[in-house]
Parts: C-alpha cells; structure tokens; sequence
C-alpha cells in the first residue's frame, strides 16, 4: 500500500512538473519546426518563395515574442494593482 502512495505522489510531482515546463517545451518544439521549415524551403522551392516563407515565419514568430511580453507585463501591472502599489504607464 505505501509503495502505491509513494508511485501516486511521484507520478503527481511529474505531471505539475510537466504542466511547469509546458510553454518551454512547446516553445523548443515550435522553434525546431519553424527551421525545419526554413531549411526545407531554401533547399526545396525557388528564391522568391523560401524568402517569402521565412520571412512569413519571422513574422509569426514575432508576433508571438509580442504577444508573451504583453501578457507578462499586464500580469505584472494587475500584481501591482493588486497590492496597491503605484502603476508606471
């Protein structure tokens, strides 16, 4: 019985650990994708079109770089408000 608590509490410290760790693995995963791609069009298709999708790509990626650092720094804001403590605009 303590051998199954203990498997329990080990399979429960893996799976928050995973769910900690998810939006940096995404995020590797995402970025071997996007070379891959890139590689593949350079190598593939014509000029015109691998530089259209890399930089296609470049923009998506960017977009979300923007989209992190937007949610980071509403989520540092609503802390502050939270606490009471003067906002920066």
């Amino acid at each position: 019985m303590e051998f199954l608590l203990q498997w329990a509490d080990d399979l429960d410290d893996a799976l928050s650990a995973l769910g900690h760790m998810a939006p940096r693995v995404t995020g590797a995963i995402i970025g071997l994708v996007m070379l891959v791609a890139s590689v593949l069009s350079l190598a593939l298709l014509p000029a015109g079109l691998a530089l259209t999708v890399i930089a296609s790509l470049l923009c998506v990626s960017m977009g979300g770089m923007l989209y992190v650092r937007h949610r980071l720094r509403t989520a540092r804001r609503a802390a502050l408000l939270r606490q009471g403590l003067p906002v920066r605009r």
